[in-house]
């Protein structure tokens, strides 16, 4: 089970139709936690200022890493939500067909 909508407690490789309905919502609603949040925006900052060191350029990389994987599966568990009928979908204004 998904606990705390922690990006942390996201085993990447359990495919999301093998997810109960309830672990599916939790990961469409996953966000960073937010002393990772804070850290990341933080890293970023430094980056663009130029005085990133080399440390923080690799727990930079770790972190986007782990920010990208987790859009992925939140992004896939949004996707499975809406096909099993536990989500809406929303349509953007001007993109129907």
């Amino acid at each position: 089970m998904i606990k705390n909508g922690s990006l942390k407690n996201v085993v990447p490789a359990t495919p999301m139709v093998a997810l109960s309905d309830d672990d599916v919502l939790a990961l469409a609603d996953l966000q960073l936690e937010h002393e990772a949040d804070r850290r990341l925006s933080a890293l970023l900052e430094s980056q663009q200022a130029g005085t990133l060191s080399s440390a923080e350029r690799s727990e930079l990389l770790t972190l986007m890493q782990l920010y990208q994987d987790g859009l992925l599966r939140k992004a896939g568990a949004l996707k499975e939500a809406v096909r099993r009928g536990l989500r809406l979908t929303h349509r953007v204004p001007g993109t129907e067909q």
